[in-house]
């Protein structure tokens, strides 16, 4: 997996290059919904309409060690215990055949905010933490191991899929110029 980022003033964008690694197909676990109105799209706004299409085009963040930006696509942080269960926040799944090739950009919007499906971005309380370096890791399944497959019949080509191993592609990149990241005050749960 390759992936190359760029900014435009207003966005980070990250091209995610990849082929199945495997000789079976696999599940990217890489379709998030928009639970908090991230990309300023009230179709995608989860938050507006519980119908919304999930979306390709987002991953969690958070900072990690050396001041750089930690980007996942995969299950994140479990749901304090605060947080209602009546609506699970699960990543969705992109099936891709044995040495099926992938090529999806994230855009994701500037100030990096720290956020996962269980904790909403917030610009109140952080720190603001120059980066140079991005980190991302995406997290797949093998159809194998899967349980519960099912193709979303209102989304073609999204999976619900579930599985006892969880494995895990990863690559860093160096930015050509720095970003801006906030990094939460509170105890908000890192994963990188």
């Amino acid at each position: 997996m390759q992936i190359h980022a760029s900014t435009n003033g207003t966005h980070l964008k990250v091209q995610v290059d990849l082929t199945n690694p495997t000789d079976e197909v696999i599940y990217l676990l890489n379709v998030l919904s928009d639970w908090y109105g991230m990309l300023n799209d009230p179709l995608q706004d989860r938050s507006k309409h519980r119908n919304a299409a999930p979306t390709r085009q987002l991953a969690y963040v958070c900072l990690g060690a050396h001041d750089e930006a930690v980007l996942l696509n995969g299950e994140g942080p479990g749901p304090g215990h605060m947080v209602s269960m009546m609506q699970p926040r699960r990543p969705l799944g992109t099936r891709l055949q044995p040495r099926e090739r992938l090529t999806n950009t994230l855009a994701l919007p500037l100030p990096l905010l720290e956020w996962h499906a269980h904790e909403p971005p917030s610009a109140t309380e952080t720190r603001r933490v120059a980066i140079a370096r991005l980190h991302y890791r995406l997290e797949w399944i093998c159809h194998s191991q899967a349980n519960d497959i099912m193709e979303i019949g209102a989304w073609p080509g999204v999976w619900r899929v579930s599985g006892p191993e969880v494995h895990t592609l990863e690559a860093s990149t160096t930015l050509g110029s720095s970003i801006t990241l906030l990094a939460r005050c509170d105890a908000f749960p890192r994963f990188g």
